[in-house]
């Protein structure tokens, strides 16, 4: 089976009680987890699931994920979107497969129920398929329904300062601002203390994140040093 995977939509796999996620999502989420700030755990309940690095119709071009996966006879694949899986734990989504196995259209609509139920805070799709046989023209069911939801945008400001003096203001409402000397970068600071890429803010929604990207003298925040920080706003 070819997956070719774009945004936070997601592809698990039941196979001999063993229930998977075949996707990682394209989410400034999912990146703060493989950065270390996060857990699986902790990201799992998290607010601020839906802020995408990748999405269709956005860019003239995207880059696609694409990877092979062997299916087996007895497989159960769940396509669907983040209205599904932020409302649903993993666990739970692999209860109802096997509960309502017999009939993969009451599979589907049982897991919308419980996405419903849990809140419904966004579109809900799934597309639910069972491996009978080894043909590709046999044992594929398919389901598709939801209902759309739209938020709120929240934009923070970061200032500059020396000495306690204001120098410059930012309004952060990109996803990520990089921090140094060169001029490359979103946020320059033109002092030879200052690392070429000396450090990387993160935003999704109401949350902001410091990275300190190997730079020579290191990052501070309010005079300690820090890796990795999750900041703070202003009071």
């Amino acid at each position: 089976m070819s997956i070719a995977h774009v945004g936070d939509s997601r592809l698990y796999r039941l196979r001999d009680n063993r229930f998977e996620q075949m996707t990682l999502d394209h989410s400034l989420l999912q990146e703060l987890v493989d950065r270390g700030f996060y857990s699986q755990q902790e990201a799992q309940r998290a607010t601020n699931k839906n802020y995408v690095t990748r999405a269709l119709g956005v860019e003239q071009n995207v880059e696609v994920e694409i990877h092979e996966q062997p299916v087996q006879k007895s497989d159960y694949y769940v396509l669907c979107s983040d209205g599904l899986s932020d409302m649903i734990e993993d666990e739970d989504i692999q209860l109802t497969i096997s509960t309502f196995s017999a009939n993969l259209d009451t599979v589907a609509k049982q897991l919308i129920q419980l996405s419903n139920d849990n809140g419904g805070r966004d579109n809900i799709s799934v597309i639910m398929a069972h491996v009978l046989s080894r043909s590709p023209r046999n044992g594929v069911y398919l389901t598709n329904t939801g209902m759309v939801r739209l938020g709120d945008v929240f934009v923070a400001r970061l200032m500059l300062s020396l000495d306690g003096q204001i120098l410059a203001e930012y309004n952060m409402n990109k996803e990520r601002y990089t921090i140094g000397r060169l001029p490359d970068n979103d946020i320059r600071i033109d002092n030879p203390a200052v690392s070429g890429h000396h450090s990387l803010i993160i935003n999704i929604l109401n949350d902001s994140f410091l990275e300190d990207l190997n730079s020579t003298n290191g990052t501070y925040v309010n005079g300690k040093l820090i890796k990795k920080h999750a900041m703070q706003h202003a009071t």
